[in-house]
């Protein structure tokens, strides 16, 4: 009787350790980047850059099948995507200004979404990750607008952790960033 009671405690210690992950709140450790690579495209030209978060909501996700378990959260999200997206732009060859301080082309780039859920299944669940970006550009009387995105779903057995959930996000804002550095129409909209 007492062995049996001391492996119940011990199959529930163990439930409770692989389990409390998904009760603890995690904010999202940024490390997406695009390419690094040059063109002189916007040589001579500045532009005006604004960056916005038009996320439907702040939380990224839950740690947990469907809407359960702690929130996973992006806080800095905003100022390190407004450092990247200029440097996009200074490698391209453009001055880059404050969207209200320019007087030539202007770009608003909008954080559209940044999500992380997790499908239940039957034997297998599924991460789902969807990013997406929007380039909003002017010059002179003529507009240009792109959506830039990533969607993945990915079957699993096991819930990821922080780390694993980092990796995810990071690698789908790279693809979205990469997708908007070599938008040559973009680039070249805003050179002329």
């Amino acid at each position: 009787m007492k062995q049996k009671l001391l492996r119940i405690l011990a199959i529930f210690a163990l439930l409770s350790l692989a389990g409390g992950c998904a009760y603890t709140p995690h904010d999202v450790s940024m490390t997406a980047t695009a390419p690094i690579y040059s063109t002189d495209i916007g040589s001579g030209s500045t532009i005006g850059l604004r960056f916005i978060d038009d996320r439907d909501s702040k939380t990224v996700g839950q740690r947990a099948v469907g809407m359960t378990g702690a929130d996973i959260s992006a806080n800095n999200i905003g100022l390190y995507l407004e450092d990247q997206l200029e440097e996009i732009f200074k490698r391209n060859g453009f001055e880059v200004v404050d969207y209200n301080d320019a007087s030539g082309p202007k770009v608003t780039i909008s954080l559209r979404t940044f999500k992380f859920f997790i499908e239940q299944g039957f034997w297998t669940g599924a991460n789902n990750v969807d990013v997406s970006m929007k380039a909003d550009a002017r010059n002179s009387n003529s507009d240009y607008l792109k959506n830039y995105s990533y969607t993945q779903e990915e079957r699993i057995v096991v819930i990821p952790d922080a780390s694993g959930i980092d990796a995810m996000m990071n690698a789908a804002l790279s693809d979205v960033l990469t997708k908007l550095s070599v938008d040559a129409d973009l680039m070249k909209f805003l050179a002329r």
